[in-house]
């Protein structure tokens, strides 16, 4: 005979909020989610008492993996950033003008932020290519690629 399954404890209304709110607010990224929280009527401390708690952890883990959200892939996007060069989206012709390259001839545009196209009262037109903060992608990089100590043979843990 088997042993009967476990059954999980429903969320109460209140952790379902609070998951409604953290996951459209902040989707993952910890920078939000006192900002996802607070709209809700969540404190900083109740925040963390929630986020510690075992079912909310899976049910974030769980609804990450449904997205394709994994650390992988969110390492790989900043890495696009950090690693873009702003010659992949633009040309320089033998005037020294620069024209940006057409969409078929670039092969990944995550870096980029806005692309902005203004005409002039003169009727000049304008193309401007704003990338991502590189310096910010980097510094979030680092801080998940960071050492957080020594196992015992002192050998960065990470």
């Amino acid at each position: 005979m088997t042993p009967p399954a476990k059954r999980r404890k429903a969320l109460t209304v209140r952790q379902m909020l609070f998951l409604r709110a953290y996951l459209a607010g902040a989707v993952g990224v910890r920078g939000h989610m006192f900002k996802a929280g607070e709209k809700a009527g969540f404190q900083e401390e109740e925040v963390h008492a929630l986020l510690a708690l075992r079912k909310i952890k899976r049910y974030i883990r769980d609804w990450h993996a449904k997205q394709g959200i994994t650390i992988e892939r969110v390492l790989s996007e900043y890495g696009k950033i950090v690693f873009a060069d702003v010659a992949e989206f633009i040309e320089w012709d033998e005037d020294g003008g620069v024209t940006l390259r057409p969409r078929s001839q670039v092969e990944d545009t995550a870096a980029v932020k806005k692309v902005s196209v203004i005409k002039t009262p003169t009727g000049m037109i304008h193309t401007m290519i704003e990338l991502h903060d590189k310096l910010g992608a980097l510094r979030r990089l680092e801080k998940f690629l960071a050492p957080k100590g020594e196992d015992e043979d002192g050998q960065p843990v990470r």
